[in-house]
C-alpha cells in the first residue's frame, strides 16, 4: 500500500505542477487552489509514508514501479483539454484509484499510522472528487 501510494501521490504532484505551468491568466483560481493543495498535502504524506517504510527496508519496487508507470501514462492523457478541465478531469479517476488502494489498507492493516493515512486519503479525496464534479458541471465538459 505505502510503496504504491508513494508513486500514486508523486503522480498527483506531477499533475498539479504541470497544471501550474499553464499561463496564470488561463488558470481558474479554484483549480489553482486545488493544485497547490495537492502538492502541499501529498508531499507531506509522501514524506510520512517514506518514514513508515524506513524500518521495513524502504520502498518496495514491485509495488512502486508499476504505479509510477501508470502515473506517467496518466500525465499523457487529456492533452486536448484546457489546463483547468484537464487537471480536474484527470484528478477524478486519479482520486478514485487512491480510494481503491486505501480501502483494503483500512480493512487489513493493524498499524495505527497506516490506518490514519488510509482514512485521511479516503475522506479528503472523496470530498475533493465531489468538488471536482460540481466544478465540471458548472464549467461544461470541455
Amino acid at each position: 500500500f505505502l510503496s504504491g501510494m508513494i508513486a500514486h501521490h508523486e503522480g498527483a504532484v506531477d499533475m498539479a505542477k504541470l497544471f501550474l505551468k499553464a499561463p496564470q491568466k488561463e488558470q481558474d483560481p479554484k483549480v489553482t487552489a486545488w493544485a497547490t493543495d495537492v502538492i502541499k498535502v501529498q508531499e507531506k504524506e509522501i514524506a510520512e509514508m517514506k518514514t513508515l517504510l524506513k524500518p521495513l527496508g524502504g520502498i518496495e519496487e514491485s509495488a512502486y514501479a508499476p504505479m509510477k508507470k501508470a502515473m506517467q501514462h496518466m500525465l499523457d492523457e487529456g492533452k486536448n483539454l484546457g489546463p483547468n478541465m484537464r487537471f480536474v478531469e484527470l484528478m477524478l479517476p486519479h482520486h478514485a484509484m487512491a480510494l481503491e488502494m486505501s480501502v483494503p489498507a483500512l480493512l487489513s492493516s493493524n498499524n495505527p499510522a497506516v490506518l490514519n493515512l488510509a482514512e485521511n486519503i479516503i475522506i479528503s479525496q472523496a470530498k475533493e472528487m465531489r468538488q471536482f464534479k460540481t466544478w465540471i458541471s458548472e464549467h461544461g465538459t470541455k
